[in-house]
């Protein structure tokens, strides 16, 4: 499966590549992002093996292209979530996530979830990070290491640390 996703000026998302999942002709595509989590979140259990994805933003270059693995297990307003994103560039970067979520989802809102969420990263190239967040900086070879952990409370971040090594 290839995913393409594109950020709208609104910062909404549009997905192409996922028809058999997920309609977004009959639903707003300010609505697509919530209405594609809630159908996730109601499935008992959820697996993606080997995805490719392209992220196209709203501004500045598309993002090198991903693989995705993910592993969702739901139960009723548990939902547990882990798996890994692999930047396909000349030193492959992983991302890995898990989290640990309460609440019933929505296709209108995901602001009733709450819970613990971690991230680890090897080898990211804040590189290319820096140069689209903020092109006035110009870095050169910075490799990352990192591992955060931080709590979702419904719309917001609650709780955040972290372990940041730039090489």
């Amino acid at each position: 499966v290839e995913l393409v996703v594109h950020q709208l000026n609104d910062n909404s998302l549009v997905f192409t590549g996922i028809s058999t999942l997920l309609n977004q002709s009959s639903i707003s595509k300010t609505k697509g992002m919530n209405e594609l989590a809630a159908l996730i979140l109601t499935e008992p259990q959820f697996s993606l093996e080997n995805i490719g994805l392209t992220f196209y933003p709203k501004t500045g270059p598309v993002w090198p292209l991903m693989r995705v693995a993910l592993r969702l297990k739901n139960n009723r307003n548990r939902h547990q979530v882990s798996g890994q994103l692999h930047f396909l560039q000349e030193k492959m970067s992983t991302l890995n996530f898990k989290a640990d979520l309460e609440g019933r989802p929505s296709a209108f809102s995901l602001n009733n979830l709450k819970g613990l969420i971690y991230l680890q990263g090897h080898h990211i190239l804040l590189d290319q990070w820096m140069n689209a967040w903020k092109p006035t900086v110009q870095i050169s070879s910075i490799n990352t290491n990192f591992e955060i952990w931080a709590r979702w409370q419904s719309d917001h971040w609650d709780q955040f640390q972290g372990f940041i090594d730039n090489l």
